[in-house]
């Protein structure tokens, strides 16, 4: 019986641990589809003007950032006032959990 029982919490605890793994798993890979289809959506288009906002969708805690690349090698000289943005799409869930997608996006400057 004893064998029997110290074998079954092993078994338990093994269950348990793939349950939370999945668990971690799943809400990871529902953070990236959110994460990749607020990128597409703000990256997409040459009219619109890429604004950063903020929002909530179901437990997961979003934000999108912007700013101008500050790197030597983005410097563009144009008549149009155009510049290299920086994208960063962040989604947040649970306390310590989150992910961050990056791209960049040529965009006129609207200073």
């Amino acid at each position: 019986m004893t064998i029997l029982a110290i074998a079954l919490v092993s078994l338990f605890d093994a269950h348990m641990r793939g349950l939370r793994a999945a668990g971690a798993a799943d809400a990871y890979a529902e953070a990236r589809i959110l994460g990749e289809a607020l990128l597409t959506d703000a990256a997409s288009g040459w009219k619109s003007a890429i604004v950063p906002r903020s929002g909530r969708e179901g437990r997961f805690e979003w934000s999108i950032a912007v700013a101008p690349v500050g790197a030597p090698w983005a410097e563009l000289k144009s008549k149009g006032n155009w510049r290299l943005n920086h994208i960063r799409v962040t989604v947040a869930w649970d306390t310590n959990r989150s992910i961050a997608l990056d791209t960049l996006k040529l965009g006129r400057s609207h200073d």
